[in-house]
């Protein structure tokens, strides 16, 4: 058997390449509102505080997913084995009187790649198959067919936390229309308005000193009269 079989032989045996997905959030963003709430109360935590909020009592595999779905959102990051939240995620677990938990949420949403593209891509306040959109997402987003029913599960459950998606009925979604969000740092405060001062036509001042008794109605009418013309 010559050499170059022998090499043939070997790669024919090898086990395929497996293909990846891209990445993407291994929880839907209601589900990870429910982590940040109750981890709004903290300062910066270890990862072992963040994992038993999430019910899980070691940093395991299961619990290191749900940190880097935290972290696709954008309501979580990691420094010096610390976790703390975004701002992004305490506009949405603890927002000011002036701030928007429902922007702050669809601002989250679109923060997945992948969910900003699918729903770009895919029509309005229109119903849409779900399996029409893991097509979409095996063919254009490079996820695999073995993850797109879990790609456009959490998709869609995400969605309708944010208030951009809608279901249907079992089989199809809709996507609803929503007002384009600004670009970070593009948002324009409009000055105060300042009143203009009021035209008031000042006339010449009288100071009138009156003591009167009138017991008729005619002294009454002339006492009047004589106001008018010192006024006039």
């Amino acid at each position: 058997m010559t050499t170059e079989k022998v090499k043939r032989e070997k790669e024919s045996k090898r086990s395929p390449v497996r293909q990846k997905s891209i990445g993407y959030p291994s929880m839907d963003l209601g589900t990870a509102v429910e982590i940040i709430k109750k981890a709004v109360a903290y300062g910066p935590m270890d990862r072992t505080v963040v994992a038993q909020l999430m019910g899980h009592q070691v940093v395991s595999g299961p619990a290191l997913r749900k940190l880097a779905a935290l972290k696709h959102f954008n309501l979580m990051e990691y420094e010096k084995g610390k976790a703390s939240l975004t701002e992004l995620a305490k506009r949405i677990a603890s927002p000011l009187p002036e701030e928007d938990p429902k922007q702050a949420l669809m601002e989250a949403f679109f923060m997945v790649s992948p969910f900003k593209e699918l729903f770009e891509q895919c029509k309005k306040d229109t119903a849409l198959e779900r399996e029409a959109l893991r097509n979409i997402a095996v063919r254009q987003l490079e996820i695999t067919a073995k993850a797109a029913p879990e790609f456009i599960e959490i998709f869609v459950l995400s969605g309708k936390a944010a208030g951009l998606i809608e279901a249907v009925d079992e089989k199809s979604v809709c996507f609803l229309s929503q007002p384009s969000l600004p670009e970070k740092g593009a948002i324009e405060v409009p000055p105060l308005r300042k009143e203009a001062p009021s035209q008031v036509t000042e006339g010449p001042k009288v100071l009138i000193n009156v003591n009167l008794t009138v017991d008729s109605p005619e002294k009454l009418r002339d006492f009047l009269q004589v106001l008018k013309s010192e006024l006039a």
